[in-house]
């Protein structure tokens, strides 16, 4: 499923399961993705959320993951919520859109902002972010040819 993310975009998801797991959460959803997103301090993802000057601290308290539980997390392969599911799909097609074969953490982040009935996505607009600014700055991004952390030139 995950053949077209990059490294990149394939680390940020296994420490969103990471992130599930110290959460005792029985699924990956949306909010350890984004948790994930953010702790990327190379991914462009990481780069867009953090110019609108959102950090691991403030999304952790606006999803309600200030601090995790002390005993010790499940070890189980989790099933990922519809949510995430959708936002994978998202991410594909976004991906599509912006001409390009492979799947970064910045087409996971649009992913997220579409699907908005989805607690990353509250959270996302509730700091004044949308799918369309964020492709819009995204494909900014891109024109202006930066390298991304894997070394490939967009």
């Amino acid at each position: 499923m995950f053949e077209r993310f990059t490294d990149r975009a394939r680390l940020v998801m296994a420490t969103a399961c990471f992130e599930a797991y110290r959460w005792h959460h029985e699924y990956l959803g949306t909010e350890h993705l984004l948790v994930s997103l953010v702790r990327d301090p190379r991914g462009v993802g990481s780069q867009v959320l953090k110019s609108h000057s959102m950090n691991e601290a403030q999304i952790r308290a606006s999803l309600g993951l200030a601090n995790p539980p002390s005993s010790e997390p499940t070890s189980q392969r989790l099933p990922q919520s519809d949510g995430m599911k959708q936002v994978i799909k998202y991410a594909c097609q976004e991906a599509e859109r912006l001409g390009r074969e492979y799947v970064g953490t910045e087409c996971l982040l649009i992913g997220l902002l579409i699907v908005t009935d989805d607690s990353a996505a509250v959270a996302l607009t509730n700091a004044g972010l949308g799918a369309d600014d964020v492709r819009e700055e995204v494909k900014a991004l891109l024109l202006a040819g930066i390298e991304d952390p894997e070394g490939n030139q967009w």
